[in-house]
């Protein structure tokens, strides 16, 4: 079970720790502190996989990191209101993982924060998430070659793993490696948020597929 800790001054961040953390990490136990020492005695408790705090903690990032059981296994994520540049020099400068804005709405916020944490998690270990250089551009779908193409069409087309193996002449583990790769870059919660997104990118007229090294375990 993976261990989320909220860290907001405000009150009704019970309700959006409620919303945001299953959204984000699968089967998580969540705790809620609204002072850097409560978060800093739940953190130095057990291993904490995501901690996701307001801005007005960004300068106490790095010694709650210090804190921390297993940092290397703890993203940081900043959640805020706007595009306050400010916010994000500051957490450049306090080594923060990723930032999240709710300038948009919840929904997309919650989209990103999930899509922030499964590419911390490709990364193994504490990483810049505002790095885009792995990160597939918006509105595209990330694949490694033309096999990962077939894979996306066949799934939006109805076809199991199986199915797909059978024509790509490809293991069912093999399959489902990059179906797994494939969602993790894209953002995509499952199988079915990816046929949406990618039939949703061929309506518009967008061109839905961009290519890179997106896993170096790539089959």
């Amino acid at each position: 079970m993976a261990t989320v800790v909220f860290l907001f001054r405000q009150a009704y961040v019970r309700d959006l720790a409620r919303t945001l953390g299953p959204a984000m990490v699968d089967d998580n136990e969540l705790f809620v502190a609204g002072t850097v020492v409560e978060a800093e005695t739940f953190l130095a408790s057990a291993p904490v996989e995501a901690l996701a705090m307001g801005s007005s903690f960004i300068e106490s990032a790095q010694r709650l990191r210090q804190a921390m059981v297993d940092s290397s296994r703890t993203m940081i994520l900043v959640l805020h209101q706007g595009e306050d540049c400010s916010v994000r020099r500051r957490a450049n400068i306090n080594g923060i993982d990723a930032i999240v804005s709710f300038s948009s709405g919840i929904a997309p916020a919650i989209e990103e924060a999930r899509s922030a944490w499964f590419r911390f998690v490709a990364g193994e270990g504490s990483t810049d998430l505002r790095d885009t250089s792995m990160v597939a551009p918006e509105r595209t779908l990330p694949i490694v070659d033309e096999v990962d193409r077939s894979i996306v069409q066949m799934i939006a087309a109805g076809y199991t793993d199986r199915e797909i193996a059978d024509a790509v002449f490809l293991s069912h583990q093999t399959v489902r490696n990059r179906v797994s790769r494939i969602l993790m870059y894209s953002g995509a919660k499952n199988r079915t948020h990816l046929a949406f997104l990618y039939l949703e990118l061929v309506h518009e007229g967008v061109v839905p597929f961009v290519t890179g090294p997106w896993s170096p375990k790539a089959a």
